[in-house]
């Protein structure tokens, strides 16, 4: 499920849950003891609650389907086509086994794993778009290894940046990605 729908959902619930509570607290009625009510709102409370449980439920049902993970990936996506392993160092990136500067080419529409881990300190590895905009980020991370499937659907050069603040020079910590 696309996310945006996903938000506009929750946005909509979110309205409606209120507008029935401001109903509740604007509700005007003869004035009677508490002892006479109190079984009535505490019946109110655990619909409210019970109610609340199953919106929460849904919800994060509704969003673990689009959750950035490997598995949740392979499942939409299928099985990785390529595998690049990508290093993350004080102040560049490298690929592949050899620590190439030079990332691989990668077709258009096939699924492709990076496999982002760090030599020395945690980086931020993001990809932009020929456009300039996020398409897709992991964390690099000295001793792991997170595994990142994505699948572009455009042809072109995409920039990889660090989003993790790592050192001075931090800002020059970029390297293109050809899409063919």
């Amino acid at each position: 499920m696309d996310g945006m729908l996903i938000f506009w959902i929750l946005i909509v619930l979110g309205v409606i849950w209120t507008v029935i509570w401001l109903k509740v607290l604007w509700s005007k009625g003869d004035v009677v003891p508490y002892t006479d009510i109190a079984p009535k709102v505490s019946r109110l409370r655990k619909q409210l609650t019970y109610s609340l449980m199953v919106v929460g439920i849904v919800a994060i049902a509704l969003a673990w389907q689009s959750m950035p993970y490997a598995g949740f990936r392979t499942g939409v996506l299928g099985e990785p086509q390529q595998t690049i392993p990508v290093t993350g160092h004080q102040w560049y990136w490298t690929f592949g086994e050899e620590n190439n500067p030079v990332a691989p080419e990668i077709a258009v529409g096939v699924p492709v794993a990076f496999d982002v881990t760090s030599a020395d300190v945690n980086h931020g590895f993001v990809i932009y778009s020929p456009e300039g905009r996020i398409v897709t980020q992991t964390q690099s991370m000295p001793g792991y290894t997170n595994r990142l499937i994505y699948s572009f659907s455009e042809s072109g050069t995409y920039t990889i940046r660090c989003l993790e603040l790592c050192g001075v020079p931090h800002d020059v910590m970029t390297t293109q990605l050809v899409v063919k």
